[in-house]
């Protein structure tokens, strides 16, 4: 097989400054983790990925209600498309 990229996912956030600044690969578990601080808020990224059924997901959490407020760009090469949504809560 050839490697061939599915697709691209860009996410912007509003914060520039972080803190703190830690990764983790769980290779057995297919999960990638990303913690860091921003101001008094911490984040943490979770990917996940697996072969069957076809997934990847990505969860993000902040310590404090309403501090997320991320734009995310989603182009999927195979099918043409652009959407933009923003995430908050």
């Amino acid at each position: 097989g050839a490697y061939q990229n599915f697709g691209e996912i860009v996410l912007k956030s509003p914060h520039d400054v972080f803190s703190d600044y830690e990764r983790q690969l769980d290779i057995t578990n297919s999960v990638c983790t990303v913690k860091y601080k921003s101001g008094e808020v911490s984040f943490i990224r979770e990917c996940f990925a697996s072969h069957n059924p076809s997934v990847i997901a990505e969860k993000i959490t902040a310590d404090k209600n309403g501090a997320l407020n991320t734009a995310s760009l989603h182009w999927n090469y195979n099918i043409q498309y652009l959407l933009a949504e923003v995430l908050q809560n």
